[in-house]
């Protein structure tokens, strides 16, 4: 059965989308359309890519594996630093901010803000794609339960995440 795991899946991938939705609780911009919607799309696409992208891709060149891996920890990690340092109201001495800002020019800064936040707690999503390849053999699962579990996972982290910005509300 491919539900369950897909649910746990999903729920491992939604802890980080629930604390950083209930950690700005101050932030009443904050709505399905914006940031449920955004983040339950990262969480089915990126694990497909990191399923069928990644994942092929480490295995055909696994000496990238440690790179791959180190680099999105590396990205992951300047991100909270740069959010700690931003709510203790303090410069960080390292920072992405420079390169998204070049990057995302086409869009606000309100929208890129979020964006950014969007693909910081979506990139364990990414790294769940070669979880879910040992599962899909372990199980035996069909080509069509490997495409509806990542729906199964998605639908599972846009309940987290619109049921953290309730509890955001009500904090507000």
């Amino acid at each position: 059965n491919f539900v369950l795991p897909s649910i746990l899946m999903g729920l491992g991938i939604a802890i980080d989308v629930a604390i950083a939705t209930v950690s700005r609780f101050r932030d009443r911009t904050m709505t399905f359309l914006n940031w449920t919607l955004p983040v339950a799309l990262s969480h089915i696409l990126l694990p497909a890519i990191g399923y069928y992208g990644w994942w092929l891709l480490g295995q055909t060149f696994q000496q990238l594996g440690l790179f791959l891996g180190l680099t999105a920890f590396a990205i992951i990690s300047i991100f909270l630093y740069e959010s700690f340092c931003d709510w203790i109201d303090s410069e960080p001495a390292i920072s992405l901010s420079p390169i998204t800002e070049k990057a995302l020019t086409w869009i606000d800064a309100d929208s890129r803000g979020r964006l950014i936040l969007v693909l910081a707690v979506s990139m364990d999503a990414l790294w769940s794609g070669p979880a879910k390849a040992a599962q899909v053999e372990s199980g035996g699962w069909s080509t069509l339960e490997v495409g509806v579990s990542f729906f199964v996972a998605g639908v599972v982290v846009a309940i987290v995440a619109e049921l953290s910005l309730l509890f955001a509300l009500v904090l507000n």
